[in-house]
């Protein structure tokens, strides 16, 4: 998918994934919890991941389907009331179905056709239906104590991002997307974390600039040695990793 930087293939994208999980699905799960989802809803989870937002909604709703552009993680989930299927969101149909919810994290923030695409889940919405998008807004995201190497490479991982049309302010621009399309029962919550090295969470951003980190080095914009210095600042004791804030916006599609 056009956007999307992260290689599918990386040795340790599951525990990656896993990492994002332990920061962020209780307060995905407690939103989705207050949409008030019905026990024969149809939801459409965009972005699999590794499939923990996928086996909540299983539990709790009539049918789930899940894609991904690579649906590896989520397979195992298939059957029952729940679908997988790999599929790119920005160029492929819509599902038939009209879905009672639909929800997406850490999605729309990187690609670049991103409003075009909040269009198209409108239409995949049922009337009534809700949507939760979730995106960061990283200008909270950092490492403490402070360095000027930190800075650096932090920054030239954002760049190379924003280069394949990684947008880092998104989540701040959401409620005002659903405010542009007429949404109803609107609102929005932002939530960071503050964690020491060996939270389950802070994987998540060790593992981001492994994964990235022959783009970042190869394309000349850190050495080699200032990348291996912050990955080691990333497990040192003492250190504190401050997340992005995770911006959460929900609504529903005027009836």
């Amino acid at each position: 998918m056009e956007g999307y930087v992260y290689d599918q293939s990386f040795t340790e994208e599951r525990a990656r994934l896993a990492g994002m999980e332990a920061q962020w699905d209780a307060g995905t799960f407690r939103h989705l919890n207050g949409l008030g989802l019905a026990a024969d809803a149809a939801c459409w989870e965009i972005g699999g991941g590794a499939g923990s937002v996928a086996a909540w909604l299983a539990e709790r709703a009539g049918q789930v389907l899940v894609t991904d552009i690579e649906p590896q993680f989520v397979e195992p989930l298939a059957g029952g009331n729940v679908s997988v299927e790999r599929h790119d969101v920005v160029n492929d149909p819509l599902p038939e179905t009209k879905f009672d919810l639909i929800h997406a994290r850490l999605v729309l923030e990187h690609l670049p056709q991103r409003d075009q695409v909040l269009d198209r889940l409108v239409d995949a919405l049922r009337p009534g239906g809700c949507l939760l998008i979730e995106d960061y807004d990283w200008g909270s995201f950092g490492i403490e104590p402070q360095s000027k190497t930190i800075d650096r490479v932090a920054g030239a991982v954002i760049e190379l991002m924003v280069e394949a049309g990684f947008d880092p302010r998104f989540g701040r621009r959401l409620l005002r997307e659903l405010w542009n399309r007429d949404f109803v029962d609107t609102g929005a919550e932002g939530r960071m974390l503050v964690m020491a090295t060996d939270h389950p969470g802070a994987a998540f951003y060790r593992l981001s600039l492994s994964s990235l980190r022959g783009a970042v080095v190869s394309g000349g914009r850190v050495t080699e040695t200032e990348a291996d210095e912050v990955l080691g600042e990333m497990e040192r004791a003492g250190r504190c990793i401050l997340s992005p804030t995770m911006v959460a916006a929900w609504g529903r599609r005027a009836v």
